[in-house]
């Protein structure tokens, strides 16, 4: 993993103003241990988060969370940057409810939200204001503004299908992709979530589908994938370690769905990766 680090050493918060390529030695490839919230002042450049490549528009804002691989060597754009660690703020419900609305920690939903004039207004004085907190480490303060400007933003949180609408999802959705994430490696057949949602594999296929554009099982796939993405580009693994532990134990099998997904053998991806 490449260290890239915005917050500094012992601290649990960040807010910075970036201008193009500066500061240096935060682009390349990397994850990191905290949450991202990336506002984009300009349309200039693009960058990838978890391997899917996003153009930058004015007052668009990218969502990124722990463990998610972000590319930013084709970023060129004037950025407000904010980040911080889970432990920033108090376990709650009310915190909680924002961050899932939010669409953190959820590798299904969009990385990104779209302001208009008026949250561009809101989130500017919030700004200004932590920038200040930032600076003197008023902790209190730093809580107190940061959960305000994530319920702002929660406000332009829309779905993937219905672009500039607030998001109404199915909550079955929500669960749906919350099972996957919690039960991809141990479970693979659609016939354990269409179970656990009640349903039959057919309708739970095409709720999927209708929300997602894609099958349970092509979800869970895309899933594996993902992760076993991150592992060729962040560790020294072997391919059969990799497989065994995302659930396979032919590690032959496993390369064959890894190719069909991503165009290349998982070695072959991995070098690519370090080009």
């Amino acid at each position: 993993m490449i260290q890239n680090k915005i917050i500094s050493s012992g601290r649990s918060f960040s807010a910075l103003n970036i201008q193009g390529h500066e500061p240096n030695g935060i682009w390349d490839p990397h994850r990191h241990d905290y949450y991202e919230i990336m506002w984009c002042l300009e349309g200039k450049g693009q960058h990838s988060i978890d391997f899917s490549t996003f153009k930058l528009r004015t007052n668009r804002v990218f969502l990124i969370s722990p463990h998610q691989v972000h590319d930013a060597r084709q970023l060129d754009s004037c950025l407000r940057v904010v980040a911080f660690k889970s432990d920033l703020f108090e376990v709650s419900q009310r915190h909680n409810e924002v961050m899932k609305k939010l669409g953190f920690d959820n590798v299904f939903q969009q990385p990104f939200l779209d302001l208009d004039e008026d949250g561009v207004s809101h989130l500017t004085s919030l700004w200004e204001l932590l920038l200040v907190a930032d600076e003197d480490n008023d902790l209190g303060l730093i809580e107190s503004l940061l959960s305000s400007y994530l319920r702002i933003l929660a406000r332009y949180r829309i779905s993937e299908h219905n672009e500039g609408a607030p998001s109404s999802r199915d909550q079955r959705i929500e669960k749906i992709e919350s099972l996957i994430e919690n039960n991809y490696i141990q479970q693979k057949r659609c016939e354990f979530y269409a179970d656990a949602v009640n349903l039959t594999p057919k309708r739970i296929n095409e709720l999927m589908r209708a929300a997602c554009g894609k099958t349970v099982t092509r979800s869970i796939i895309d899933r594996i994938c993902l992760e076993a993405k991150r592992e060729l580009t962040f560790s020294s693994k072997s391919v059969q370690k990799i497989a065994i532990e995302l659930g396979y134990d032919d590690s032959s099998y496993f390369s064959r769905l890894f190719k069909k997904q991503a165009g290349l053998s998982p070695s072959d991806y991995r070098t690519k990766m370090f080009k």
